[in-house]
């Protein structure tokens, strides 16, 4: 019965057995408590969204070795009571194996490949989300927005330090987008975030002298990149690879087999567009009749309003094939993109 599911029991760390949920909750409260940005946010992909990240705005990851350590000595506790010799329906064994294909990807990214020490858009990405969940929250009073964002802005001159200290031979490739996004950060604390201090509080001078710490701790970071060693490719090897695909995706096949599938069904997406040109007009390719058919673009209304239409032309086309269900009142708003985003979308 799928309400006893997550009743069935594991061994944990000191010999008591604990309920599945028992771990999966002690698994997502320790990630948003210790990860409170990467936890919310889709853009770590190898995160669980977890709902303690929302508790904690103002507070950045501490991405120290020492730290990292823990963390993956916990997560690696957590995997290890989990199992499915007990498992009863396939409902409990799909709850088991996504929990662990999360914690499997959590330790592969942070132990394995060391993202923290490879990736530095990392240390770009974290604060600037952190600074844009601040600045969108309309729940808080001014009074918590105020404390959230002094708290922030204290952190991140030595985050980024740290950041400098930890990163070691990152690609070359990573590092040029990183220094577009340092200066997408620059622009957005040097612009936004001022701006929203004086639209928001009627005393702000205090935050307006801690941001521009942290337009210098910005500086340093990106001049700090420029002198790292750096390796020429990105380039993670076939052995990586197929770990990334097995462990992060769930996927089982080989490199070889995801290309010759991409390649057999673009051929028939292909043929069939082909087709139906011709029933159009014999003269023309495919390609041509969709450029015949774009709306002029003359400003950032008229993509905004494309990107509506588009929208709901998606959410007919999967209503009227009963694909998926939509949550009543469920709506969907297109916003520009941030411009601390822009050099990575």
């Amino acid at each position: 019965m799928p309400g006893l599911i997550l009743q069935e029991s594991m061994e944990s760390r000191d010999g008591k057995k604990r309920l599945v949920q028992e771990i999966a909750s002690d698994y997502f409260a320790y990630m948003g408590r210790y990860f409170p940005q990467q936890c919310a946010s889709d853009e770590f992909y190898f995160f669980p969204r977890a709902e303690a990240a929302g508790h904690q705005r103002g507070l950045l990851e501490d991405l120290t070795p020492e730290k990292i350590q823990d963390h993956l000595n916990y997560v690696k506790g957590l995997l290890g009571e989990i199992s499915l010799r007990d498992a009863v329906g396939l409902e409990y064994e799909i709850n088991c194996r996504l929990l662990e294909q999360s914690m499997r990807t959590f330790l592969r990214e942070y132990g394995t490949a060391e993202v923290w020490r490879h990736d530095p858009t990392l240390y770009v990405k974290v604060p600037l989300f952190a600074a844009a969940r601040i600045l969108q929250d309309n729940s808080g009073t001014v009074s918590r927005i105020k404390v959230d964002l002094f708290r922030l802005l204290s952190q991140i001159p030595p985050f980024l330090v740290r950041a400098a200290e930890s990163l070691a031979l990152p690609s070359l490739t990573s590092l040029s987008v990183a220094g577009d996004m340092v200066r997408d950060a620059i622009d957005f604390f040097r612009d936004s975030i001022p701006a929203f201090i004086i639209r928001t509080m009627e005393n702000g001078d205090e935050l307006a002298e801690k941001n521009m710490d942290v337009l210098a701790a910005w500086d340093r970071y990106g001049k700090e990149l420029q002198r790292l060693p750096y390796r020429k490719s990105f380039a993670v090897g076939r052995e990586a690879l197929e770990e990334i695909l097995a462990v992060n995706l769930g996927c089982l096949k080989s490199p070889e087999e995801i290309v010759e599938n991409a390649g057999q069904g673009f051929r028939r997406t292909e043929a069939k567009l082909k087709a139906l040109a011709r029933k159009i007009d014999g003269a023309k390719t495919w390609t041509t009749l969709i450029q015949e058919q774009r709306r002029p673009i003359v400003s950032d209304s008229d993509l905004l309003r494309l990107f509506e239409d588009e929208v709901q032309n998606l959410r007919r086309f999967f209503q009227n094939r009963d694909i998926i269900t939509f949550p009543p009142g469920e709506r969907v708003f297109v916003t520009q993109t941030p411009s601390y985003l822009r050099s990575i979308r």
